[in-house]
């Protein structure tokens, strides 16, 4: 109950900033190589994930992939994957106002070598922050 109302606290506090990422319901392969990876915004509905390249280039990952749906909405897909080297994925054309379920795959040469999954909130679109799809 505690563990819920903090969570509860933290994305009410995190809303101004645009989204927040409020729990991770998958976690499988090499697990240390969630922490040379950050989630951060460009924008209200623009998530971007950032990593230590030479981290996850060593643990044998070539490509990371993204991909996004909203909960209320599965058919709205967004997907984008780049290589490791690149260091990042900006993850344009969410909805505004959602909950989202952001899967990310860390991909060596012929494997999965990690999958995790979180939950984000994005920002409300206004007048002077038009949604682009």
């Amino acid at each position: 109950m505690l563990l819920q109302v903090c969570l509860i606290l933290l994305a009410t506090s995190a809303l101004s900033e645009g989204y927040v990422e409020f729990g991770e319901s998958t976690f499988s392969g090499d697990t240390s190589l969630r922490s040379y990876m950050h989630w951060s915004h460009k924008g209200r509905n623009a998530p971007l994930l950032s990593w230590i390249s030479s981290k996850l280039a060593d643990s044998g990952v070539r490509h990371v992939s993204v991909s996004a749906s909203p909960v209320s909405k599965p058919h709205h897909f967004v997907h984008k994957s780049a290589g490791v080297a690149k260091g990042r994925i900006l993850l344009q054309g969410l909805l505004a106002n959602t909950e989202d379920v952001l899967t990310t795959q860390a991909l060596g040469r012929s494997r999965l070598i990690f999958v995790y999954t979180v939950h984000l909130k994005t920002g409300q679109t206004d007048a002077n922050h038009p949604h682009q799809s």
